[in-house]
């Protein structure tokens, strides 16, 4: 979403003129076998991944060797991303995997930079204007 203010002149007061709005199209993925990735299992467990901190790369991480369950996270990431890229290695399973990145991947750090996950989005969002106009503030 961005959100645009205008300054009124010779006031210090800012106003609301408009913002927009990017809504994402739920995708439902069926219960389906491509490359020997099962579609339907890859999302259940891409839901149960907090994807914004798995891409984050500007923190630092603090990684103990006897604590399991770190680990156990960043083998299920690399896991999926592997699968991912199985997926990719065909045809039908391309518009999967971008469709999974989509749906999971999109607001993450760094996700312009993942593979062809750009193309698409224009198919699945849809987006609004929401404008404001002078006579509809002073009434407020």
């Amino acid at each position: 979403m961005q959100i645009f203010f205008e300054k009124r002149r010779n006031e210090d007061v800012y106003e609301l003129v408009y913002y927009d709005a990017t809504f994402q199209q739920e995708t439902i993925f069926l219960d389906a076998l491509v490359n020997g990735v099962n579609i339907a299992s890859r999302e259940k467990q891409m839901t149960g991944i907090d994807w914004r901190k798995s891409f984050e790369l500007d923190e630092k991480k603090i990684w103990n060797v006897d604590d399991k369950t770190s680990w156990e996270k960043e083998q299920k990431v690399e896991a999926i991303i592997n699968e991912l890229s199985a997926l990719e290695a065909t045809e039908e399973g391309k518009a999967l995997a971008v469709a999974l990145k989509l749906k999971y991947w999109i607001g993450a750090s760094y996700h312009e930079l993942f593979d062809n996950i750009n193309m698409p989005k224009n198919k699945a969002e849809v987006s609004r204007v929401f404008t404001f106009s002078k006579a509809r503030q002073a009434s407020q």
